[in-house]
């Protein structure tokens, strides 16, 4: 007899990635979507996991719900404020929850890689961010290259004051020690986050490119597949990844 398919609940099924994610399960029968939620819906109980593309109040709408219904929950939703910040909060003390602000396994390899590379160069290397997106998103820096640029900092035992977004004027000379991060918006690019590091006589660079979004709704689904059964508490890409990797 077959495996019964993992359910899902879906938020936020109507976006760019919700819609692909939809069309991922309709094709794949090892997977089912049981709730296409929208505000005011209740979770599923027969739900495995809650997997959420939609914006922060949907997200706190949407988490506490879950995490109430026993249901484990994944979410790309990106520029959380700190109504949706307290809502995982909240549920991670419940269920099983694992929130990033990009989907992609490739994304997350990138983040391990960069820190690494920040890590073994150290306060001498120069480093910079460059983002590209297409030329209608809202909000700058991408939430990836928030992401990408905390775990470069973190990996050097620094904070939020050692990060430089842009520069401008006549004083730009670069700051030793700095992390620089530079947003592009261009035509239809879905998404490429590159990371430089430069000391004296030699140079670095990692970058991840995604060419479709169907990148982060297989992610999602991936994401999806290991949160559930997970003790609660609150996981990253970087917990798959590990699995991955058998670094578990």
């Amino acid at each position: 007899m077959p495996p019964k398919p993992l359910t899902i609940a879906l938020v936020g099924g109507t976006g760019r990635v919700g819609r692909l994610l939809r069309q991922e399960v309709d094709a794949d029968d090892t997977l089912s979507i049981v709730g296409d939620l929208r505000s005011g819906d209740a979770v599923p109980a027969d739900a495995d996991v809650l997997i959420d593309f939609s914006s922060p109040a949907g997200l706190a709408e949407f988490a506490t719900k879950a995490a109430d219904a026993g249901v484990a929950i994944v979410s790309g939703t990106t520029s959380l404020d700190d109504g949706a910040n307290d809502a995982l909060t909240y549920a991670s003390g419940k269920v099983a929850v694992l929130h990033a602000t990009n989907t992609s396994l490739g994304v997350a390899l990138l983040n391990r890689l960069a820190a690494d590379a920040a890590r073994v160069l150290g306060h001498d290397a120069d480093i910079e961010i460059v983002e590209l997106h297409h030329n209608q998103k809202q909000d700058a820096p991408s939430g990836t290259a928030d992401t990408l640029a905390r775990r470069i900092l973190d990996a050097r035992d620094q904070t939020d004051a050692d990060l430089r977004l842009g520069r401008v004027g006549t004083m730009a000379i670069r700051e030793p020690g700095t992390v620089g991060v530079h947003s592009l918006r261009l035509g239809d690019v879905v998404g490429r986050h590159e990371a430089h590091f430069a000391t004296t006589g030699e140079r670095l660079c990692v970058w991840h490119e995604a060419t479709d979004r169907r990148t982060f709704a297989r992610g999602a689904i991936r994401a999806a597949r290991w949160i559930v059964g997970r003790s609660p508490g609150l996981y990253g890409m970087d917990d798959v990844l590990a699995d991955a990797l058998g670094t578990v």
